[in-house]
């Protein structure tokens, strides 16, 4: 992994974790975990694990639910109506997915 990307990841995860978002690793274009993530929903993920994702290449997920105080709203195909509904919520973030869908 180069020393860019390095310092995007931390910047990311220093970002999500001071809005209070838990996170947890997955692998670099996968959407399936590659290690049990349930417990996050009721845990925070330690510095040190946070350490241990350095050692691979490897994008950050958010904990969706009660203890990240989020909830994402995935929208497959960017439609007019689905435009529509994005008009309804405040000013929030939005991620285009790989397959040209929206969270």
């Amino acid at each position: 992994m180069d020393l860019n990307r390095k310092n995007m990841l931390r910047e990311a995860i220093s970002e999500a974790r001071s809005l209070g978002w838990n996170i947890f690793s997955i692998p670099t274009g996968s959407k399936v975990p590659d290690k049990p993530w349930k417990r996050f929903q009721t845990e925070r993920v330690q510095d040190s694990e946070i350490e241990s994702w350095f050692l691979n290449d490897f994008n950050i997920c958010l904990v969706t639910g009660a203890l990240s105080g989020i909830c994402v709203i995935d929208i497959d195909e960017f439609t007019p109506e689905a435009n529509e509904l994005i008009k309804q919520f405040p000013p929030t973030w939005i991620v285009e997915t790989p397959s040209g869908g929206l969270h």
